[in-house]
């Protein structure tokens, strides 16, 4: 079963519900039910949780000295968006995460991020998560 805090903070919320939010989610499916899990919200071995964190950066470059003088050589200044995309499998017995999985990348247009760049950053984090694990007798998640 996908994890639903008792408080979920209002932007979480909207993540989730957001088209964005919803790639992720069956991206999170596709990508443990082809680890042999099988989702099922009756007594899961795992749950599911999956947020998001956009946060501005400031990138300064400095080119170096400019020829054969001392001084301030060209400086450039780069602001972007950089995301990054969190999932946890979380026991649902002790509440505890038991995996987490991030994935960061500079987000082009945060107010709509591009669903491949999504669905590919989802499965290249969950090419970490260990086969093993999932396969562990007969595991139910999501």
């Amino acid at each position: 079963a996908f994890y639903e805090p008792p408080e979920a903070h209002p932007r979480q919320l909207a993540f989730e519900r957001s088209p964005a939010g919803q790639v992720v989610r069956n991206q999170i499916a596709n990508n443990l039910t082809a680890k042999g899990m099988t989702e099922t919200s009756t007594n899961p071995d795992v749950l599911v949780a999956y947020h998001s964190k956009l946060q501005q950066k400031t990138q300064v470059t400095d080119w170096g000295y400019g020829g054969f003088y001392w001084g301030m050589g060209p400086v450039s200044i780069d602001q972007y968006t950089q995301g990054t995309l969190f999932i946890d499998l979380i026991d649902p017995k002790t509440k505890e995460v038991v995996w987490r999985g991030t994935a960061s990348a500079v987000v082009d247009h945060p107010e709509s991020p591009n669903a491949k760049k999504l669905a590919s950053a989802v499965d290249k984090l969950m090419k970490k998560y260990p086969s093993e694990l999932a396969s562990a007798g007969s595991r139910r998640a999501m």
